[in-house]
């Protein structure tokens, strides 16, 4: 480290009235940045800042769309509190982050981390006060004290670059090497500036890295944006005479925007079907059954994945001619990336212990690696699926809209999702299990346990709702899946949750609660034929009669056009 740059890009920063750090030849200060950036969330009673005013502006979707149509048509970002202005013409990208510099009369006055998938902040230089506008207070300061340290272990290119009067505007940033945050973040943001710019004359430029894309945005918007790709992030984006902003929304943008969510949706889904790579030569109709399962073993592992999968086909391959099994796991960028390499084999190895074990009369396609792009055109010949309720859900539930079983680990309980026609199993049936991953990560990566009935019966008994096995023969089937998987060591796991806390679900309770959910997704016949079956078991269940009363009536004006 450089003692000297680091000093004056420090007082660059900060002012030349701020104490300086023990800069010295062993590395940074962590310490010293630790303590700058411990002051907790902001407080408005306390006006520890000048900025209060601008707080609710820099986290909403207005602030988004008018620095992207500022940065386009004058070449930087303007904010007022109506006295004083501040401009933004300079950016500094480090781990999917893209930080920005506000200055007021050539002095930096702030620096805005508008990352709306891993939250946003301001750091107030002059105050220095650490001003978290929606996220985790402790995984911000961090991200910060990351950045400071990288852009001080390179303090002469810094220094050179933000000493500089003004950067030009030099595209808008679209990547994240999450197919979530990609799906729920970045593309609708792409969306959302793509119609803003719609009476443009001349096209934005957008700037994307392939390995860190899930969709070729090309397809989707050649008419709005003049794209160009790159794969180095740092040596591309930083210490250039330039500056980015970046693409991105919260995600309750398009969770809870029905109109919006439903055209890009859409878009997605046609795009798919219509320039994916894929072309297969089975046809549909060559299969009695089309289903999906999700598997994983990275993090949120189903670890009763493999027995269950098989104890479930090979109950239902008795019943059919043909059955055709997509085996959906990892989903590659659209250029693959050393991350997808590592995830790819991992998860090539769980596809491989479920083929081994599945009869002839059971062809499993390996969707392991696929993007989104093809795996959304091969989910559109599907019949049922069973899924993680997280990101595993997305193409298949989402985009596909089909028809299905979700589980997840009982600690999110968030439903930070977008799910149709998807009955997921209660946490009771679920037992969690830490391992290291969770210790250091959290819930997110809390592997879980899935009470193999309790998945079992929600899917044979949608099969049967939705006309592909008949009642006898689904009771056949659900006895031999328990058989196969006891068989399979499953049965340790089986009685465990039996004898736990978590009592298991009489049938006309399961029938009851499934056609809720199904309810939910406005789906009345199905709801109706799964009440009707409750009703058959308990007669005198007072919500069980008073749903199937209401469905009984919904249907019948329907029919009626009333």
């Amino acid at each position: 480290m450089d003692i000297s740059y680091s000093n004056d890009l420090f007082e660059h920063i900060f002012g030349d009235q701020s104490e300086q750090p023990p800069f010295s030849t062993k590395g940074f200060p962590t310490d010293y940045f630790k303590k700058l950036l411990s002051i907790q969330r902001y407080d408005l009673k306390k006006k520890e800042s000048v900025f209060e005013k601008q707080l609710d502006f820099f986290g909403s979707i207005d602030f988004f769309v008018d620095s992207i149509l500022d940065a386009v048509n004058e070449g930087r970002i303007h904010v007022t509190d109506g006295e004083k202005v501040y401009i933004c013409n300079k950016s500094i990208y480090y781990k999917n982050s893209n930080f920005m510099f506000f200055y007021e009369e050539n002095s930096p006055a702030f620096i805005l981390l508008p990352s709306f998938f891993s939250g946003s902040a301001i750091f107030d230089v002059r105050e220095k006060v650490l001003i978290v506008i929606h996220g985790g207070h402790r995984h911000l300061s961090n991200q910060f004290l990351n950045f400071f340290q990288y852009i001080f272990d390179q303090a002469d290119k810094a220094l050179n670059y933000l000493s500089k009067d003004s950067s030009f505007f030099s595209g808008l940033l679209a990547a994240n090497a999450r197919p979530y945050h990609f799906f729920y973040d970045i593309l609708p943001a792409v969306e959302l500036i793509a119609h803003a710019l719609t009476d443009s004359e001349d096209k934005a430029k957008l700037v994307t890295n392939p390995k860190k894309i899930f969709f070729d945005i090309d397809e989707l918007y050649s008419d709005v944006f003049d794209i160009e790709f790159f794969e180095n992030d740092f040596e591309y984006l930083n210490f250039k005479d330039s500056f980015y902003v970046d693409l991105a929304v919260n995600k309750n943008f398009v969770i809870n925007n029905d109109a919006f969510r439903e055209f890009l949706d859409r878009k997605v889904y046609s795009v798919a079907c219509t320039y994916s790579s894929i072309r297969t030569s089975d046809d549909q109709n060559d299969y009695d059954l089309n289903l999906w399962f999700g598997i994983t073993s990275q993090k949120r592992i189903w670890l009763n994945q493999v027995e269950s999968i098989v104890s479930l086909l090979n109950s239902l391959s008795p019943h059919f001619t043909k059955i055709r099994v997509f085996i959906d796991g990892w989903t590659s960028c659209v250029h693959l990336s050393e991350l997808d390499k590592r995830c790819i084999k991992q998860d090539n190895e769980v596809f491989e212990k479920i083929s081994s074990y599945l009869h002839v009369n059971v062809k499993a396609v390996n969707l392991i690696g696929y993007s989104s792009q093809d795996k959304i055109r091969l989910g559109s010949m599907v019949d049922a699926f069973i899924v993680n309720h997280s990101a595993g859900s997305l193409h298949i539930s989402r985009f596909c809209k089909k028809v299905g079983v979700s589980h997840l680990n009982t600690v999110m309980q968030d439903d930070n999702q977008i799910h149709y026609n998807t009955i997921r199993v209660p946490d009771r049936y679920i037992i969690n299990k830490k391992n290291k991953r969770s210790v250091e990560q959290g819930a997110v990566a809390l592997d879980y346990y899935v009470d193999f009935k309790a998945v079992c019966d929600r899917f044979i008994d949608l099969l049967t709702v939705k006309g592909f096995i008949s009642t006898v023969s689904s009771e056949v089937c659900k006895n031999e899946a328990s058989k196969i998987y006891n068989s399979m060591s499953g049965v340790g796991l089986t009685n465990a949750l039996r004898n736990s806390e978590r009592e298991p679900l009489a049938k006309p309770d399961l029938l009851r609660e499934s056609a809720l959910v199904m309810e939910e997704y406005c789906d009345i016949n199905t709801a109706y034929t799964l009440m009707k079956k409750a009703h058959e078991l308990r007669p005198n269940g007072p919500l069980i009669k008073k749903k199937l009363n209401e469905y009984s009536f919904l249907l019948l004006k329907s029919k009626d056009g009333l």
